[in-house]
């Protein structure tokens, strides 16, 4: 796959959302109590860990934009369903019909038709 564009994967654990402390105060993580001073940043992952950022590193995150509102993936899956049922609905009335053509052919060919 030479030449193909690559595409970048992160791990859901590893998502942190990052703030910059606005007072003098003091975060726990693994039964350590973690001095924060002003200005320095405070990471948070989704089990609730927190640890500081060294400023030197905070340009090794990169925000990962998010949509806020699920309600468009959800809308997305409904119409997907409803598709499938159109589609399942249009299959089986098209499956009733080569039967039908099918039955009519055989009585025809079999002089059943003229009876």
């Amino acid at each position: 796959m030479m030449g193909a564009a690559k595409k970048l994967y992160v791990k859901k654990d590893h998502l942190v959302s990052i703030e910059q402390a606005k007072n003098n105060t003091v975060i726990h993580t693994e039964g350590v109590s973690v001095p924060v001073r002003r200005g320095e940043y405070i990471a948070t992952n989704p089990y609730g860990e927190q640890y500081v950022v060294p400023e030197s590193y905070r340009n090794k995150y990169v925000e990962v934009n998010q949509f806020k509102d699920a309600s468009f993936y959800e809308s997305m899956a409904k119409g997907y369903q409803e598709m499938a049922a159109i589609n399942l609905e249009e299959a089986n009335a098209g499956v009733a019909a080569d039967n039908q053509a099918e039955e009519i052919t055989e009585k025809f060919v079999s002089g059943s038709m003229n009876e």
